[in-house]
């Protein structure tokens, strides 16, 4: 086996692990939540799992940690983002890493059933047409900057009941060359906007020490 022979296997490698599928599936339901990943054909579950040892006092600790941040830590946003010009660079560099993050990801299947329900019956009635009415208004939104293939979202009253419910199950995939290319695009925007400012920061010190 010679070295181009090796360098396209290890190319083919590489290209089939960038384009292996990464799910995320989720069941939401009566006060419990499960989740789980699979990367190919092997499964992890991300939820109740148990915690490792000694973790639990390590967090009690570092909460009981007297004493504030530093002053630096705590300041460093305010650094970067000092006026509304700054603002209204950073929100459009926001939404357009929103929308390159929801297209990265696919919603294979969505089920959702939200049961309306409380203690009165004209109450549960005005809370359905509510249910509805923001229904009608997020699920386009939702369906126009996400690839969804299979939903099925029901929204039913019940005047039994006295508290509301609801129903989950969602399934989102994704590759790691989309995550990839989202990590790309979203250190190029951070970068574009930090560095100008990082200049303009550092001049300011200089130019009083000058003084």
């Amino acid at each position: 086996m010679n070295g181009a022979m090796i360098a396209g296997l290890v190319i083919a490698i590489l290209l089939a692990l960038s384009l292996t599928p990464l799910m995320v599936t989720v069941r939401s339901g009566a006060g419990k939540t499960r989740a789980w990943l699979w990367v190919g054909f092997l499964r992890f579950r991300l939820t109740d799992r148990p915690p490792k040892p000694g973790k639990e006092a390590k967090k009690r600790v570092k909460e009981e940690k007297p004493g504030d941040e530093p002053e630096g830590k705590r300041s460093l946003l305010q650094r970067y983002v000092t006026g509304k010009d700054d603002v209204f660079a950073l929100i459009p560099m926001l939404s357009r890493l929103l929308k390159r993050a929801l297209r990265a990801v696919r919603i294979g299947r969505l089920r959702l059933t939200v049961t309306v329900a409380t203690d009165d019956a004209a109450n549960t009635a005005l809370w359905y047409g509510r249910a509805n009415i923001a229904a009608g208004m997020l699920l386009p939104l939702l369906y126009e900057y996400v690839c969804v293939r299979n939903d099925r979202v029901r929204i039913q009253p019940d005047f039994q009941r006295n508290a509301p419910a609801y129903d989950l199950k969602v399934r989102v995939t994704t590759t790691p060359a989309a995550l990839l290319a989202l990590a790309a695009c979203a250190l190029f925007a951070v970068l574009k906007y930090w560095l100008p400012r990082r200049v303009k920061t550092e001049a300011v010190p200089k130019a009083a020490a000058s003084i």
